[in-house]
């Protein structure tokens, strides 16, 4: 076996390690984490809801209230409350993973702005998948319809957005920071013959 294979066996073996400790203190700080993504997030549901939305936090759950009201319509305009919940232990896991892969690869441990960084990205990062969860909730309420009016390109656009931010963003988001930390793991040029 290569030196260079090994050294990457090696840093995986190091950071499924490290691995543990980093989930048990995403655990610890699941509440806060879900507090910053949470209120990231309350802007592009208010945008797309275009109604009046406060959140609330409740352990890892963000709940969302959001007052949503019909244009408008002489004599009386009809408005109604509506209310999601998002689990965003589900869109912030993702940090124990970099955390994991950062310790783990003296290349990326090195880059302490690089990891900083990283870190701050994977607080924002999981704003994208709770707001889409939430829209993805109200949306396929059929009452609440009229009161969204979006139409089939919103609602795809929705869906769309549901899938890259509970599937893509929570995995893929880590490791993509973490090897452009670490590209001189990955990126040396094999040792000739």
């Amino acid at each position: 076996m290569d030196a260079s294979r090994r050294e990457v066996l090696f840093v995986a073996g190091r950071a499924l390690l490290i691995l543990p400790a980093a989930l048990a203190l995403w655990f610890v700080l699941a509440t806060p984490l879900a507090w910053v993504a949470g209120k990231v997030a309350l802007l592009p549901i208010r945008v797309a809801s275009d109604g009046l939305v406060r959140m609330e936090l409740a352990g890892g759950e963000v709940a969302y209230t959001a007052k949503l009201e019909m244009p408008y319509r002489p004599g009386s305009t009809p408005r109604v409350e509506a209310e999601v919940q998002v689990n965003a232990a589900l869109y912030t896991y993702g940090i124990a993973f970099f955390i994991a892969l950062v310790l783990a690869a003296a290349e990326s441990r090195r880059n302490v702005l690089g990891a900083l960084a990283g870190v701050v990205v994977l607080l924002l990062l999981p704003a994208v998948g709770i707001a889409f969860d939430a829209l993805k909730q109200l949306g396929s309420v059929p009452a609440l319809a009229p009161f969204l009016g979006w139409g089939p390109a919103m609602r795809e656009f929705v869906a769309l957005g549901y899938q890259v931010g509970s599937l893509l963003l929570p995995t893929l988001g880590p490791v993509a920071f973490w090897l452009y930390l670490a590209r001189g793991l990955w990126s040396r040029s094999p040792a000739p013959g």
